[in-house]
């Protein structure tokens, strides 16, 4: 470990202190990893060699989002993903996404689409409450 190698970050407004953060990123440096998923992950496995990391910091935040021009059929599907986190009481960054560079760039060609953590769950239709439920279950899981 490198001298003096522990740092304080803040996260989320509470200040932490991690051991062995600049040695860590010297590792993933050398790796050359690419995909901003597989550094996340990397990232963590090389921190909790000498840390804690509470497996809710592993999962990440549940982002959910809503793809379609704004029509009726997207704007019921942002209301229902909605219900069901406030029903389920789960906190997620849920957004609308009018915008079509998104929708290309997961392959949607119908909308409303829905879209948990990076996977597109459903496209072309609102889906049933217990469906929207069932696939934000499995994402906090």
């Amino acid at each position: 470990m490198l001298e003096n190698d522990i740092k304080q970050i803040v996260i989320d407004g509470h200040r932490i202190s991690l051991v062995g953060l600049q040695e860590s990123f010297i590792r993933i440096k050398e790796m050359g990893i690419k995909d901003r998923a597989q550094l996340k992950e990397q990232i963590v496995r090389e921190i909790e060699k000498q840390n804690y990391i509470a497996p809710s910091f592993k999962s990440g935040p549940l982002t959910i989002r809503v793809i379609g021009p704004g029509c009726y059929n997207c704007e019921r599907l942002f209301e229902l993903t909605l219900q069901v986190l406030s029903e389920m009481g789960v906190s997620a960054d849920l957004d609308k996404v009018t915008d079509s560079a998104m929708q290309r760039q997961f392959g949607i060609t119908a909308t409303p689409a829905l879209i948990v953590n990076n996977k597109v769950k459903v496209t072309g239709r609102v889906p049933a409450k217990a469906e929207v439920k069932e696939w934000i279950k499995g994402a906090i899981s």
